[in-house]
């Protein structure tokens, strides 16, 4: 079971770390458990802590997150408690860690999940995701041979590779580059691994959260703007398709599991009718992954395609 903490990074470089979220919905069927009616899946606990932009909001996306998901493992008994995570002083376990930055980085978004021993740097941003402090492990790590940032900036002028590209659910920051059967290749770090991509993967990371924030601020472009969000890959569209209906969900602020008759509820109809009528990108129907990571958003208007 997947052991997560959540760390906000302050504008001053401040941390302040979370206690335990352990698994999410999907790991609790794949073990044959029952689940929780109000539990969530982790992309779902990702959108919430992508909101905070200072401590206070902080504390309450973390209350908000606790009251909905019922694999949190508190240790003290005390809901909201964040720790002061000083400099130098190792932090409490975790296999993933979510670092949420006050300050946007270089990408415009904020949030971002790397392993916990594995150090991290992020663009734009002085106080790098690294968990070891300094560990012998982190001393030898290979990624901390970064390369200067000259030497970056002189490999996107020569070829045209985005700083960071976001792909498959994740972020990743260019790091290098070394050559192939095709020639050179930029090399890309990702939350667990680094790895060389082809050009057809290069989507930089910054459209993908400039189209979020369009979403963010209003939901219904999903469909009034359906020719913008089909241009992309389809990785990108479901995963905005799916931030879109929990974008409606929240504005509505309850399940949304019968018909709903205000904006919210002819919002949701018309994102819903996007999907399964009026693209042909994939197929929604025979997209179990999809299928029911939608319906736990927005039950009433998936089931009525899907006849269940």
């Amino acid at each position: 079971m997947t052991r997560r903490r959540v760390i906000f990074v302050c504008k001053d470089g401040r941390r302040y770390i979370t206690e335990e979220y352990s698994g999410d919905r999907s790991e609790y069927a794949a073990r044959g458990r029952c689940l929780d009616s109000c539990d969530m899946d982790w992309p779902e606990i990702r959108d919430i802590f992508q909101e905070p932009a200072t401590y206070t909001q902080f504390i309450k996306a973390n209350l908000r997150a606790q009251a909905a998901y019922h694999s949190f493992r508190s240790e003290n008994g005390n809901s909201g408690i964040v720790r002061n995570l000083r400099k130098g002083r190792e932090g409490p376990y975790a296999d993933k860690i979510l670092f949420v930055y006050a300050a946007p980085l270089a990408t415009g978004g904020r949030i971002f999940e790397t392993n916990y021993t594995c150090f991290t740097p992020v663009p734009g941003l002085p106080y790098p995701a690294c968990t070891g402090q300094g560990k012998k492990p982190c001393l030898e790590c290979p990624l901390r041979q970064s390369f200067q940032t000259a030497e970056l900036a002189q490999l996107q002028a020569e070829h045209n590779w985005p700083r960071a590209v976001h792909t498959d659910g994740d972020d990743a920051y260019l790091i290098g580059s070394q050559s192939n059967q095709a020639g050179l290749v930029p090399v890309y770090l990702f939350p667990d691994c680094q790895c060389a991509l082809s050009s057809e993967t290069l989507y930089p990371a910054e459209e993908y959260y400039r189209l979020r924030e369009i979403l963010r601020n209003d939901p219904s472009a999903f469909d009034d703007q359906c020719d913008l969000f089909r241009s992309y890959p389809l990785d990108w569209y479901k995963e905005l398709a799916l931030y879109a209906m929990r974008c409606v969900a929240r504005t509505h602020g309850s399940p949304m599991a019968e018909s709903v008759h205000d904006q919210s509820g002819q919002t949701a109809h018309d994102i819903s009718k996007a999907i399964f009528e009026e693209q042909d990108l994939f197929d929604p129907y025979t997209d179990a992954a999809f299928l029911a990571a939608a319906e736990r958003i927005l039950p009433w208007y998936i089931r009525r395609y899907v006849n269940r």
